[in-house]
């Protein structure tokens, strides 16, 4: 099959909100949603565009995939194994399945097409096992998730 992409850019800036919900990174990408999903739906593609990662790995569950991450912290590596499952909505959600450095770390990507492309929303609610005040790491996660978007538009362009 052979893929014909477009050039694809950000239609605005990507927007940051930290609320009790927990963290919000959203953009309007000019592409469509399939190009988007399908990137997005492959766990490999989506944990490459993470560049914050020190390392992961992907493993076949089913219809899901377990995802091992190792990334950097304040004082040392932090890991966590994640499940990543697509969702009945479309959604893409990863739930945490062990770690310990956090105590919750639920991620959602939804895609919806909107005028002039698609949106892209990153959602994460996340709570280390240790006195961390969530600014902080709402942060780090909100750079990590602007970088993975811009990441996606380079991938996509």
């Amino acid at each position: 099959m052979l893929l014909v992409l477009a050039s694809v850019s950000l239609a605005a800036d990507p927007t940051v909100k930290v609320n009790d919900a927990g963290l919000t990174v959203s953009t309007v990408l000019a592409s469509d949603a399939d190009t988007v999903r399908a990137v997005l739906d492959d766990s490999n593609a989506t944990y490459a565009l993470s560049p914050d990662l020190v390392s992961y790995s992907v493993v076949e569950k089913g219809r899901c995939d377990e995802i091992t991450t190792e990334a950097p912290g304040l004082f040392s590596n932090m890991r966590m194994r994640t499940l990543r499952c697509r969702n009945s909505d479309g959604s893409i959600s990863d739930k945490l399945i062990s770690s310990d450095d956090f105590d919750q770390y639920d991620v959602t990507w939804t895609i919806k097409e909107v005028d002039g492309g698609v949106q892209v929303v990153y959602h994460l609610k996340a709570e280390l096992s240790m006195p961390v005040p969530d600014k902080m790491l709402y942060q780090r996660a909100g750079d990590a998730a602007e970088n993975q978007l811009k990441n996606l538009v380079s991938l996509l362009d």
